[in-house]
């Protein structure tokens, strides 16, 4: 399945999540006729100099037979575009929600599609369905449904 304009739009909006919330990854991501699939990392702010302020832990890389590394994007359907998703400013970012991170997504990829098509009105339904991944295998399961969903 390819993209229309709309895909296109939507799937510009999630490439460019990291540059509005720097402490956002991504991960998988797939744009449906009808609703998105994505996992999204939240890390904690790091000082201008890379390091994570005092006293705050560091998560630990999860290794899956999905990836070596725990981010990645063999399953992706197509990549972001290189540069797109690097955090512009050095300053400290400030701690965001997942809530806060849909909601701008929602509402930047609506303002795209209505653009792209020359309509108007909303796109998305009220709410969204979030899950805690736990582990290494958890994630492969899920890469995979997002990669065989389609």
């Amino acid at each position: 399945m390819e993209c229309n304009r709309a895909g296109d739009a939507v799937w510009s909006v999630w490439c460019e999540l990291p540059t509005r919330f720097p402490i956002v990854e991504l991960d998988a991501f797939v744009v449906m006729p009808n609703h998105v699939h994505g996992i999204i990392f939240l890390s904690r702010p790091q000082t201008s100099t890379g390091l994570r302020p005092a006293g705050r832990a560091s998560p630990a890389p999860t290794r899956t037979i999905a990836n070596t590394d725990r981010r990645g994007d063999p399953w992706v359907a197509r990549a972001c575009p290189p540069g797109r998703a690097t955090p512009q400013s050095r300053d400290v970012p400030k701690p965001v929600s997942l809530g806060q991170v849909i909601g701008a997504f929602k509402s930047l990829s609506t303002a795209a599609v209505n653009r792209a098509l020359h309509r108007t009105g909303s796109l998305w339904q009220r709410n969204y369905y979030e899950h805690i991944i736990r582990s290494g295998d958890e994630l492969d399961a899920i890469r995979l449904y997002i990669a065989h969903n389609p």
